[in-house]
Formats: structure tokens, sequence, C-alpha cells
């Protein structure tokens, strides 16, 4: 082949390149669904199939397989076939946190835009068309499947935002079984399994994937219960023969999922409440005394969530100046209370507090207006009077077993 000849073969492939670049479609459009306050909400990071249907062909075929970005869009080349090529979407609820499965089914949901009414299909009618698939999905079917991966994936941001540094373990997508029976996280099979009830509700969402949290880096050993935040038991309590099952393991167990929800609503504003919630809501964690019992306050789930609260509300009680101190929590959650096939106890995440040097007066405040009292040895010094209004000055005398304090706007005052 002579050296003309192959300088021209070349430019002809290029030019064949180049014509081939230029005859791409685009698969355009901004997904939603209808979130439970009535607003519009991206469909972040789903999977979405792009099917086609070839003039004169029988069976139509999944040429593209992308995902949207995190505001719901789509900006997908897919190389041209030609004109009258119908195209169609298939859009999952699935993302990098969380699959869900069709309610009583065992695979993956997907909803077509213009469902349920009239599939939108677009038909190209000539090379490098833009096909716009704009859709925001309308009805509970569709809403219930992308609300749930919606809340968990806000959830699995969040966690990954906090860790602790030196964590490496890591957080998987995980399956959601959405079925018509019951709510919770099975560690059998390592899914959510959720109920219609509180579909929308994404608090109740993000508390039991709070569980899958606790099992993949922190430490769990599942407990199966009914409990109101002060009673569990192993069956129904008003059946014969239920058992009084409370304690510290599960008491942290149920208390930091039900924390968990406030502190990724408060650094997001995105969680929306729903008709029904599973889950305790900000006003009961700012009130979460039971009543009398014969166990203390940290081996029970309510007191348990209201002292982890007040660590992260804004300090608008005398005896709480600490706020916004869910990274520290989710920290010590991840490292420190990794401890295998066990449930932590508050008593194990107070230590940790300590020994990470944090500031020891006010959270030994805090926890104590909860009725929660640590039963270890008295801290020998503090450091890190930190987000409080003023310093403070601390004692702790021995004779009594009390630390006074005296500093801010406060009366010198005893506490335990």
């Amino acid at each position: 082949m002579s050296r003309t000849l192959r300088l021209t073969t070349l430019a002809a492939l290029a030019l064949a390149a180049t014509a081939a670049a230029a005859h791409a479609e685009t698969i355009r459009g901004v997904l939603r669904f209808t979130d439970a306050d009535g607003s519009a909400k991206p469909i972040r990071n789903a999977k979405v199939e792009v099917w086609r249907l070839r003039p004169g062909a029988w069976f139509w075929s999944n040429d593209l397989t992308t995902a949207t970005d995190g505001s719901g869009g789509l900006d997908a080349p897919i190389g041209f076939v030609g004109v009258g090529t119908r195209t169609a979407l298939r859009v999952f609820a699935t993302n990098d946190a969380a699959q869900v499965m069709t309610q009583d089914l065992l695979v993956p949901f997907y909803r077509e835009p213009g469902r349920p009414g009239t599939e939108i299909q677009r038909t190209t009618a000539t090379a490098g068309d833009f096909l716009d698939f704009t859709f925001t999905f309308p009805d509970a079917w569709a809403n219930n499947h992308f609300n749930i991966a919606d809340a968990i994936k806000l959830a699995r941001d969040y966690a990954l935002g906090r860790r602790d540094p030196r964590e490496t373990d890591l957080i998987n997508r995980v399956d959601v079984h959405f079925n018509s029976l019951n709510t919770y996280y099975d560690p059998v099979l390592h899914a959510v399994r959720l109920d219609p009830t509180f579909a929308m509700d994404d608090f109740t969402v993000v508390h039991e994937y709070t569980h899958y949290l606790e099992e993949q880096i922190g430490s769990f050993y599942g407990i199966a219960s009914f409990h109101d935040g002060c009673r569990a038991t192993n069956i129904d309590p008003s059946l014969p023969g239920a058992i009084d099952i409370r304690g510290p393991g599960l008491a942290w167990m149920e208390g930091f999922a039900s924390y968990l929800p406030h502190a990724v609503q408060r650094a997001t504003g995105a969680l929306v409440p729903g008709p029904t919630s599973g889950s305790f809501s900000a006003a009961t964690l700012e009130n979460p005394a039971c009543p009398p019992t014969n166990l203390p306050p940290k081996a029970l789930e309510r007191p348990v969530a209201g002292a982890l609260f007040d660590l992260l509300d804004d300090p608008n009680e005398p005896f709480d100046q600490l706020a916004k101190r869910d990274l520290e929590i989710f920290q010590i959650f991840d490292r420190e209370l990794d401890l295998g096939w066990t449930n932590p106890t508050f008593e194990q995440f107070g230590a940790a507090w300590i020994a990470r040097g944090l500031d020891a007066p006010q959270f030994l405040q805090s926890i104590g207006a909860n009725g929660i009292f640590l039963a270890g040895p008295a801290p020998t010094e503090f450091v890190a009077y930190d987000h409080a209004p003023a310093a403070n000055v601390a004692v702790y005398r021995s004779s009594d077993a009390k630390w006074y304090v005296l500093g801010g706007e406060l009366a010198p005052f005893p506490w335990g």
C-alpha cells in the first residue's frame, strides 16, 4: 500500500469516527416524585434504563443503563440507530444507598415516566435529537418507593460526611423489602422491611435504616421487641406471656435510632414527616421521661434518645449548653461503639465522650437532667468547654460525690 493510500484510509476512518460521534441522540429531562408535603423532589442518583424499539423490530432492547444526577437530571448520549426509533425509560427506586423492592415482590421497583397515565415515548426524527423525559410522578404507588430510596440516601450521605476518619468499614447499599406485614430491620437478611403505612414518613424510614448503620459500622445485636420508648416486651404486651426485655443494650439500639433522624433533618432540612410515624417527634424527645420504674433511665429508650437529642438541639434549657454535637456523637458511634456482635450502652457512649476530652461538665449536666448518671469514676480533669455561652468553673467534691458549677449567668449550683 502506498503512503498516499495509507493517509487517505486514515483520513477516511477519522471522518467516519467524527460522523458517528455526531450521529448520537441525547436522553434528557428532570425526574421527580411527589413528597408527603406535596412538593416535587428530585429522584437523585437513581438507576435509569433506556429501552428502544428499532424500526421493523419485534422487541424492545435495553440499550443503555445510566443514572440521574444529584438534581434528578438526565443528560446521557446514546448512539443513533435510525429514524423512527421509539425510546422509553425505566426509572428505578435504586441509588447508591438503597435498592427498594416492589411492594410484596422481591424485584427492584421501577416506573416509566408518564405513568399511571400514558407512558412517555419519544420517536427519533433526525440524528442528534434531544429526547426529553421530564416528569414528576404523581401517584402513591410510585412515590412510596421513590421516597424510601431518597430518605435512605439522605441518611447515608449524612453518615458518610461524619464518619470517624480512622474508620474504613464500608456502608454498602441496603435492600428494602417493601411489604404489607410489618416494619423492622431484618438482621438475618440485612434488609430494611417497611410496610406502606410508613413509606412516606422519612423519620420512620431513617429510624429503621439506622439499625442497618448500627450493624454495618457500629455494633448491633438485633432484639425483636414491641416497644413504645418506655416499655419493651418480646411479644404484644396485651398478650399473656409477654416478658419485659428492657435493658441498656436495647435502650441504646432503639434510642440512637430514634435520635438519628433528627440529626439528619437538622443537617439537611430535607426529611418530611408522613401522616403516621414510627419514630419519636422532637416534642417527645424534649420531654422523654418515662413513668416510674425500677430501671434507671439509661436502660430506657426514650431517655437515651432524649439525652442524645439534648446534645444536638439548640441550648434552650438552663441545664443544656451543648448544641450541634452530632459530629462527635456519630464518630463515637462509628468507632468506640463498634464492639462486635453486641449492643452498646449509653454508659459506654458516655465513657467514650469523656475519654475523647470533650466538654465533660456540660455533658454530665445535660445527661443528668435526663436522669442519666455514669457509673464510672469521675474524670480527673476537663478540657474543651466549647460551645458554651461563657466559661464555667467546675470542681468535684469527693466528700459528697458532687460537682459544683459556677459560670455564665447561673448562680453556683451542685449536681450529681
